[in-house]
């Protein structure tokens, strides 16, 4: 499938809802790894990602962002790496786009260009229940490794004119604030077990100001992708009988 149409698409949905955003993060549900899958294969793929369309990066000691569900109490569900990886290591997995992709809010405005060209993510699960996998997500305009990254560290300007939505961010300032009424707001649309698994999530596992995303409000893009992106290829198709794939584990000792 095109992943750069997937993530296009993706936005669009968000901006239907009024919930886009251009810095920061998201977590999403992903109990067949579905959306892992679609980011780690397709028209470039090779599954521990060695050619020029993928990034591997292993860190014995992880860089102090996107690090959140790193720690206790979850663990790093390494899916690809070589099985004698310090368990105290995690894959951050990049997926480079073949282009770079512009104005992902649908916005004329010249602030709101701000150019993805990478999709930074990982696998993880709360310690005790590795059934239950999660992604955590964040569209970035330059790999992790690259001089432009770097510099974008150092200055920390934002310049779109969306909500943050850092994983980073103080999660007092989210709870019972702005960002968690428009959540709220947007998961009664799909119903009560959508918005109980919010309320789980606000108490299990938020960090900051990330966007989580449950499998009910997923499902509902993946209908929104499949009428509208005129992708030959179904999403679900990465997922055989909707069954998980299988994995190599790297657990803590």
């Amino acid at each position: 499938m095109n992943v750069e149409k997937f993530v296009e698409h993706f936005h669009k949905w968000l901006t239907s809802y009024d919930m886009c955003f251009l810095s920061g993060a998201y977590v999403l549900e992903d109990p067949t790894h579905l959306f892992y899958n679609i980011f780690s294969h397709g028209e470039y793929s090779t599954n521990c990602f060695h050619d020029n369309a993928f990034s591997e990066h292993v860190h014995s000691h992880m860089t102090t962002t996107h690090k959140a569900f790193e720690d206790d109490p979850f663990e790093i569900d390494n899916i690809c790496g070589p099985k004698d990886v310090n368990f105290k290591s995690l894959y951050k997995l990049e997926r480079i786009f073949s282009k770079p992709l512009e104005f992902l809010c649908e916005t004329a405005d010249d602030n709101n260009k701000e150019p993805k060209r990478v999709a930074l993510f990982y696998p993880f699960v709360k310690k005790g229940n590795p059934d239950e996998p999660y992604l955590f997500l964040k569209f970035e305009e330059h790999p992790m490794n690259s001089l432009g990254h770097v510099e974008a560290l150092l200055n920390q300007a934002r310049h779109n004119t969306f909500p943050m939505r850092r994983e980073n961010s103080n999660k007092a300032s989210y709870i019972s604030g702005v960002l968690e009424q428009k959540d709220t707001d947007f998961y009664k649309k799909f119903g009560d077990e959508a918005y109980k698994k919010l309320v789980k999530y606000n108490s299990e596992f938020r960090h900051g100001h990330e966007l989580f995303l449950s499998k009910e409000l997923l499902d509902n893009f993946l209908d929104y992708y499949t009428k509208n992106a005129g992708d030959s290829h179904e999403p679900t198709e990465l997922v055989k009988g909707g069954k998980k794939r299988n994995r190599k584990r790297i657990s803590r000792k």
